[in-house]
């Protein structure tokens, strides 16, 4: 089982964290299945899932989750060849 991180341009609601970069963040809920199920979770609120560009939000994340019981946990990636997945 695995938590997703959620990225989204409006904060809709206190479960939202503004992040460094002006986007949105929230963890959770935890998603059973696999990274296309994650994936769906954060696009049903509007979001995707969180995509690391560089070192500020790298540790902003980080910050968001060393508290949590959570070891796993599912983020965007982007391949430069074909974009978002």
């Amino acid at each position: 089982m695995t938590t997703q991180l959620c990225s989204t341009p409006a904060c809709s609601n206190d479960a939202y964290t503004l992040g460094p970069d002006d986007l949105c963040y929230r963890v959770g809920p935890r998603a059973y299945g696999g990274q296309p199920e994650a994936r769906a979770v954060c696009e049903s609120e509007g979001g995707r899932l969180a995509e690391i560009k560089n070192e500020e939000q790298f540790y902003f994340l980080q910050g968001m989750v060393s508290s949590l019981a959570e070891n796993w946990f599912w983020i965007g990636v982007v391949d430069a060849s074909s974009g978002p997945r």
